[in-house]
């Protein structure tokens, strides 16, 4: 991967490893229709982390599965407010 991808693409920076997932949520609000639902692959040790951002977000009905191995995998959550805009 490291020859095909950019090291942003495969790299979080440790100084804020949910950056990405701060500007999806963000975006988010405004893409979603009502109902919408928003789901995340994480990289472990950040589901808790991650459900919070959505919680704080206003995304309800949050949950974080497990993949086959035990490990948290999705996080996911559905948008509780109305569309703010077209997402064009």
């Amino acid at each position: 991967l490291r020859d095909f991808e950019s090291a942003l693409a495969l790299f979080i920076p440790a100084a804020d490893p949910l950056i990405f997932y701060r500007v999806i949520v963000d975006r988010a609000k405004q893409w979603l229709a009502p109902g919408g639902w928003l789901l995340f692959e994480i990289h472990a040790g950040t589901g808790v982390s991650v459900e919070q951002l959505l919680v704080d977000a206003g995304f309800c009905e949050t949950k974080i599965l497990r993949d086959l191995s035990g490990h948290e995998r999705i996080v996911l959550g559905r948008s509780s407010f109305p569309a703010q805009g077209s997402g064009k």
